[in-house]
């Protein structure tokens, strides 16, 4: 910022206020970020609010957030009374959710599956309409919790969702998410909508009180949204904070399905991702169709802040044009009857990625790690041959691609290693890796380094929910490349290695490679399914992919970079914003960053073993790393 012109006095965000019977409306105070004026704040309120006999209750969507839900604001009088509140941030009526189906009977045959009674299988917690106890389902079906009676639910959705997440695989005929079995939570958050209507506070309520009565469940999946309230360009909506604050309480995964949009029937572009996908720590799940080409209906990116949601897609169907009119190819479940349906939609590509999730969180045997799974997940993900879209629209409508199943995703081949690191960044100090153990063995006749690499960093940013569009308070800097000597450096407050790289130039910026491959314009290059090269620049992402190929590199910057003899390092750095920096000044805590970066090398001419290479490497120079231990013996991925 270099100057201020203009100052000018807050005015609550509001609406154009008619007085409804029983409307329920939602006010947001401003959070001082000092806790007794925020007590004192609050206790006004209520007391004002009790003068003008509104009924009003504090609702808990995170701890920054101050929200209140308002009955009986039944007057034009009352509701400029509410606009004159001093700590007003906005008012706006409560949102309410509803969630419906629109399936059609299949012709299909699935065999009935029934779990082995000395197999532990992964577990799923469905957050939706609830699950019906039918055949197909019911010994998979381990508990149910709902926060309504029987008779107010309409199982319809939850029971097609939990249907796709058991059967998902055999009801397809081919192997999307290779799990072989995963039992079902059943958690009502939703009743049935032409019984009963759920506000968004009721709802958030819902979904915290049963993942916090179900501590050992750590994948839930969560086909819910708004129809049509898309995210805004500047700032994150509550719903999505709540789900953030929600999965850093409790330490689990929300997958999320991105939404679904119907302007394709009359022509128009697909609309933007709905509330509350802006969510940033959830897993965002867009659709594609079975030879992968984006679905119609599903949602497009990016969410606030240039934040890329959907974060990666799966199978959900598609509608087909023929003529006039639009048919749809749907996926198959199972109706409450007992039934094969098949329908369209997020909701039903999101509860594949649920079930990968929870296969590989149940092969993995060590502490649950949400940031090691979902790296996994989008490291794995890939483009389909056939989609021609630039690397910007490629990221929009299909976040980082498809994820591979289950034991590929686990399994790495001779001709490859995938190196892990799950650390802690403090504010003040960085990572560097000054002799990272890049294969020689790729190194061409003509004495340059190639190969391709895959670089994958998921972390979890500082986040403070009263600071709009600035939500994501913290960034993690990824630097790899090359460097040609190790000298010494002067020992400083922010520096205190006394060793570094005499310059490190980073391969992972889209400046150093041919425009066709930035541009994605190189539709007959095999690699272009394979290739993220994306600038992230100084925008605050906490889930960054590249997936490179050094012989793309420029000429010039090929001999400048990949030349041997040359080093190749890793550096990361924490970046935070004033706001972050200031309240951790006063509040005399300190900031940091968790995360898991994984980084894959590979021989595109599957001749050399790069996997027993780079472990002699990682002995040699005395790396301490470990294999990650999994249920079944495979060859493991290598964290370091």
């Amino acid at each position: 910022m270099s100057a201020i012109t203009t100052i000018k006095t807050y005015t609550p965000k509001s609406f154009e206020f008619t007085p409804k019977k029983d409307e329920v409306l939602k006010a947001s105070l401003f959070n001082y970020y000092d806790y007794p004026l925020n007590e004192t704040i609050k206790s006004a309120f209520v007391d004002f609010c009790t003068v003008q006999k509104i009924i009003l209750r504090e609702t808990h969507y995170s701890d920054d957030l101050i929200v209140f839900r308002l009955e009986g604001v039944n007057s034009e009088e009352k509701y400029q009374n509410i606009l004159n509140f001093p700590a007003l941030q906005f008012i706006e009526p409560m949102p309410y959710l509803k969630i419906g189906i629109d399936s059609s009977a299949k012709e299909t045959e699935v065999e009935l599956k029934t779990p082995e009674p000395n197999i532990d299988y992964p577990i799923v917690g469905v957050l939706d309409s609830g699950i019906a106890d039918i055949p197909f389902l019911s010994s998979w079906i381990i508990g149910h919790e709902s926060a309504y009676p029987e008779d107010r639910l309409d199982k319809s959705h939850g029971t097609f969702v939990g249907g796709i997440i058991t059967y998902g695989d055999e009801l397809e005929k081919i192997e999307i998410s290779g799990v072989k079995g995963c039992k079902l939570f059943d958690a009502a958050v939703l009743p049935d909508p032409n019984k009963e209507s759920v506000a968004e506070d009721e709802l958030i309520e819902n979904i915290r009180e049963i993942i916090r009565s179900n501590p050992n469940i750590k994948i839930w999946n969560l086909s819910l949204g708004y129809e049509s309230l898309e995210v805004d360009d500047c700032k994150f909506s509550q719903f999505a904070m709540a789900l953030d604050d929600i999965q850093k309480e409790n330490d689990v995964i929300i997958c999320k399905s991105a939404g679904n949009c119907g302007n394709f029937s009359s022509n128009k572009p697909v609309g933007r991702i709905t509330v509350p996908s802006d969510s940033v720590l959830s897993l965002v799940i867009g659709s594609v169709s079975l030879d992968g080409s984006p679905s119609v209906f599903s949602r497009t990116g990016s969410g606030p802040a240039h934040i890329n949601k959907p974060d990666i897609v799966s199978y959900g169907g598609n509608f087909i044009k023929s003529g006039k009119r639009f048919v749809k190819d749907g996926v198959k479940s199972f109706s409450v009857d007992n039934n094969i349906y098949d329908a369209c939609g997020t909701s039903f590509s999101t509860p594949r990625i649920s079930a990968l999730l929870a296969g590989l969180s149940h092969e993995i045997e060590e502490e649950f790690d949400p940031l090691l799974l979902k790296a996994l997940t989008i490291h794995s993900a890939r483009y389909p041959e056939d989609v021609r879209l630039t690397q910007i629209d490629r990221v929009k409508l299909m976040g980082y691609g498809i994820p591979d199943n289950m034991s590929n995703i686990l399994y790495n081949s001779d001709h490859e290693i995938t190196l892990i690191q799950s650390d802690r960044l403090v504010k003040g100090k960085y990572m560097e890796i000054l002799e990272f153990p890049y294969p020689e063995s790729l190194i061409d006749d003509k004495g340059y380094f190639y190969g391709d690499i895959t670089v994958t960093l998921v972390a979890t940013p500082v986040l403070f929910s009263g600071n709009g569009v600035e939500y994501c308070q913290s960034d993690i800097d990824v630097k790899f490349g090359t460097f040609d000597e190790i000298e010494e450096k002067e020992v400083t407050k922010s520096h205190r290695n006394e060793y570094g790289p005499d310059s490190l130039a980073n391969i992972l910026l889209p400046d150093k490679y041919r425009s066709r491959s930035v541009n994605n314009s190189d539709h007959d290059n095999p690699f272009v399914r394979e290739r993220t090269l994306l600038n992230y620049g100084k925008k605050y992402q906490p889930v960054k992919k590249w997936r490179v190929n050094l012989n793309e590199l420029t000429p010039a910057n090929k001999e400048k970079y990949l030349k041997s003899p040359k080093r190749w390092g890793l550096r990361l750095t924490g970046v935070y914003r004033d706001f972050a920096e200031t309240r951790a000044g006063l509040e005399r805590t300190s900031l940091y960053q968790d995360f898991c970066l994984m980084i894959t090398i590979k021989d595109p001419n599957n001749h050399h073993m790069v996997y027993n290479e780079v472990s002699q490497l990682l002995e040699n120079r005395n790396f301490i790393h470990s294999d990650i231990q999994l249920r079944e013996t495979i060859q493991e991925r290598i964290r370091v």
